[in-house]
């Protein structure tokens, strides 16, 4: 399932980050490529309290953290709708 246009998540419980960003190659040349990173998880509640603690990195203080929690709380109740 999607979560937004970075993260989805699977029914085993992995957690996948992926975006368009700028590779560099093995002779020095750069080019536009997917880059894909994986969390394994137990289950899907684990994958989505490792999405929570993502989402919670960018919090520069306590309302902001807040912010964030209630926004991601939102995606999540959007998806089991």
């Amino acid at each position: 399932m999607i979560i937004d246009d970075k993260f989805t998540i699977d029914k085993n419980g992995t957690l996948t980050f992926a975006e368009m960003r700028e590779i560099e190659k093995k002779d020095g040349t750069k080019e536009m490529g997917m880059y894909k990173e994986n969390y394994y998880y137990p289950n899907t509640v684990t994958a989505l309290k490792k999405y929570l603690d993502l989402q919670l990195l960018e919090a520069t203080d306590v309302k902001y953290c807040v912010q964030l929690i209630e926004e991601t709380y939102a995606k999540i109740e959007a998806l089991v709708k």
